[in-house]
């Protein structure tokens, strides 16, 4: 993976995930995009997924 190209990095995760049969909802996707984009820190894409998978619906 490499830090300076952003695509490439959300591409390969993605890839990741699906090639170890696991499939990534919309959200989970775009968390991954914005971290690959630096729009937001890991931490926080984890904080955000634990929040919204655990909001009574």
């Amino acid at each position: 993976m490499t830090e300076d190209d952003p695509e490439t990095a959300f591409g390969e995760a993605v890839a990741s995930a699906r090639s170890s049969g696991r499939e990534i909802s919309p959200e989970g996707v775009a968390a991954v995009r914005a971290v690959a984009y630096g729009e937001i820190t890991v931490e926080e894409a984890i904080a955000q997924r634990i929040a919204a998978l655990t909001r009574p619906e």
